[in-house]
């Protein structure tokens, strides 16, 4: 006989799944008719044609954003140093390289499986590999909040005053998040073995890793410029507006983390924010090109790394 409770827990995921379906169709429903409705809307304003995209331009926009994409890795063995794990460079480059290719599957969370899963087979505890992707994550969001409360001073669009109130909050934020509490909590959850508290003992090795995150939005904000660049001419000074704008839209679609990449929603926050500076045809025409942009950058790298990976391999 079947335990009645055991029957309510199935019958409660079973709807929790149906339901959770009904919301993915949701999100991804006013996500098609938002970029639908902006694409129509500037249709018949023909001041920019994708196929005259400058080639040079674009790849080297593409390297540009390779290069920023390098430092991630980087930044993922400075964080496992900093829990008091050692990684290689090349483990850690293959690590990371590897596993990005499992975010375009369906579930959008593969990517962080596979790090894990790799941080593991090279010998790091799974509770740590969890805690190191968990902070990578943590600190990209972070840096990228810097960087977009440092560029909305360029904006036209937000107050002053408004900067100045989020600045406030993300200290409290911060604050709150790394005291001791907190923190022995969140190493509670990762199954007590490492003490979290460190952390505010290594504010010279936080500092700088959060700076090589905000030097990796740097780099992804010039990048990013002169890729629409191989578009449409834009001022030189729209940089200082797209270092924190790409940011932000990452952050956004990051959120959505059932989406595989955020396909769509980077999109749907790009055309929103782009608006502001260019026409919605356009807007809409630079979100679906940065989507292969970053692509193609992503395939470069691991294309790269999975050489010389062989190479090494081969040698040896």
């Amino acid at each position: 006989m079947s335990d009645p409770w055991m029957l309510t827990l199935k019958s409660g995921m079973t709807a929790g799944k149906r339901k959770w379906f009904w919301v993915k169709a949701a999100v991804v429903s006013l996500i098609l008719f938002y970029l639908g409705r902006k694409f129509a809307e500037g249709w018949s304003v023909p001041q920019a044609s994708l196929r005259d995209i400058n080639v040079a331009d674009f790849i080297f926009s593409i390297l540009i954003l390779s290069l920023a994409l390098a430092l991630l890795p980087l930044a993922s063995k400075m964080t496992a140093e900093i829990l008091n794990r050692k990684i290689s460079f090349s483990k850690s480059y293959q690590a990371y390289f590897y596993s990005q290719l499992g975010k375009y599957v369906p579930g959008g969370v593969w990517s962080y499986v596979g790090r894990v899963y790799l941080l593991n087979q090279q010998g790091v505890e799974k509770q740590i590999a969890l805690l190191i992707t968990l902070l990578e994550v943590f600190f990209l969001s972070l840096s990228g909040v810097v960087c977009f409360l440092l560029s909305a001073f360029f904006w036209k669009t937000i107050p002053h005053f408004i900067i100045g109130l989020l600045w406030v909050g993300l200290v409290i934020v911060l604050s709150l998040l790394f005291s001791p509490f907190v923190l022995r909590k969140i190493g509670s959850y990762v199954g007590g073995t490492v003490d979290l508290t460190d952390f505010r003992n290594k504010s010279k090795e936080v500092s700088l890793l959060l700076l090589v995150y905000t030097c990796f939005w740097g780099m992804v904000g010039i990048a990013f410029y002169q890729m629409i660049e191989a578009v449409i001419p834009i001022p030189f000074k729209m940089v200082l507006v797209l270092w924190g704008l790409y940011p932000l839209a990452w952050i956004v679609a990051s959120f959505v983390f059932f989406i595989p990449a955020g396909i769509g929603v980077r999109e749907g926050a790009l055309v929103y924010l782009l608006n502001f500076y260019l026409p919605p045809h356009q807007s809409i025409g630079i979100s679906l090109v940065s989507r292969i942009w970053w692509i193609l950058a992503e395939l470069f790298c691991s294309v790269l790394v999975l050489t010389w990976g062989l190479f090494h391999r081969e040698k040896n």
